[in-house]
């Protein structure tokens, strides 16, 4: 089995296997975890690139964070109210309309092309 050396900042080097670390990447950073066996912390650190690509390969799980999750975002979570409001929008369709033309710019007309039959 593939043992990977890491080093905890209390404890020093020790020998982990593939399942024992996490590897997180996202569009301009990745980091690696892991619980440290000897002394219980939990420690992460920065990974470049050929960090990345030796636990990647090695087997060591990865969540890729998407670049949609770090935009910024203005105004307070969703609540249960705002949920069930969505959800009523949903079902009336000249609300949902309304709803998309005040978002959506008009398309330009498509030219037809005329069908030949045979």
């Amino acid at each position: 089995m593939t043992t990977i050396k890491v080093t905890c900042p209390e404890c020093g080097d020790i020998d982990l296997v593939p399942g024992d670390l996490s590897l997180c990447i996202a569009p301009n950073w990745a980091t690696y975890s892991f619980d440290c066996p000897e002394c219980g912390d939990k420690v992460q650190k920065a990974a470049d690139s050929e960090v990345v690509d030796l636990l990647s390969s090695a087997g060591v799980p990865t969540v890729h964070v998407p670049a949609e999750a770090l935009e910024p975002h203005t105004g307070g979570p969703i609540g249960y109210d705002d949920l069930l409001d969505f959800a009523l929008v949903l079902t009336d369709d000249s609300a949902m309309a309304a709803g998309l033309a005040r978002i959506s710019t008009p398309l330009a007309p498509r030219s037809r092309k005329r069908r030949i039959r045979r």
